[in-house]
């Protein structure tokens, strides 16, 4: 039997134990932070191969301490940079691997913005219609969650895929959709980069 002073001894060091499980996560995704910031430096520098290693133990680190969305960035962010120097397949896997988290973990807007990015990596590797298809995929969720913004980004992509590959009907379609978003939306910027490519 726990009496009622029983009870209020042991919720003390109850609270001790989650409030030092907190201090030890915040400790690490500062870490996880700090080792994505190195990454990106080393790449910018040159070395691929410690830039990798940096990204590598900054997504460790968030999949040790289950944070999803950290797990996430540091997955995407370790593409971008991939992307940037050109090295399309292993920019996709890593997109690729950042995308099921975000399906597993239910995280649609993060799923949104990783499937533009994939969408815009198929088509930089010669397959416009991979690229579309992906697009396609994330305008749907983007409607679902009346995300006009992301929305409106998202037909802006798909129009520069169509503007690229010559087929000028559907980008102007889809540039259409873009600008009556932003529009909407009162993005002044938006509203001018669409009528560019409209123009």
């Amino acid at each position: 039997m726990i009496f009622l002073t029983d009870y209020f001894w042991i919720v003390p060091g109850v609270l001790k134990i989650q409030q030092a499980k907190k201090l030890n996560m915040s400790s690490q995704r500062k870490s996880a932070n700090q080792l994505l910031d190195s990454g990106i430096e080393l790449f910018s520098s040159g070395d691929h191969e410690k830039g990798l290693k940096a990204f590598d133990q900054a997504i460790a680190i968030a999949h040790e301490i289950h944070d999803p969305e950290l797990e996430i960035i540091c997955l995407a962010t370790k593409g971008e940079s991939i992307w940037e120097v050109e090295y399309l397949n292993a920019a996709l896997e890593s997109f690729t691997e950042a995308l099921r988290v975000a399906e597993q973990n239910n995280l649609i807007d993060l799923k949104c913005d990783l499937l533009r990015s994939i969408g815009m990596i198929w088509h930089e590797s010669g397959n416009p219609e991979e690229g579309i298809s992906n697009l396609i995929e994330a305008i749907s969720l983007a409607s679902k969650s009346e995300d006009e913004n992301r929305q409106s980004a998202l037909w802006g992509s798909v129009g520069v895929i169509y503007l690229e590959t010559g087929n000028i009907d559907l980008a102007d379609q889809s540039f259409r959709r873009a600008h009556d978003l932003a529009e909407k939306l009162n993005d002044k910027h938006g509203c001018a980069g669409y009528l560019t490519n409209l123009g």
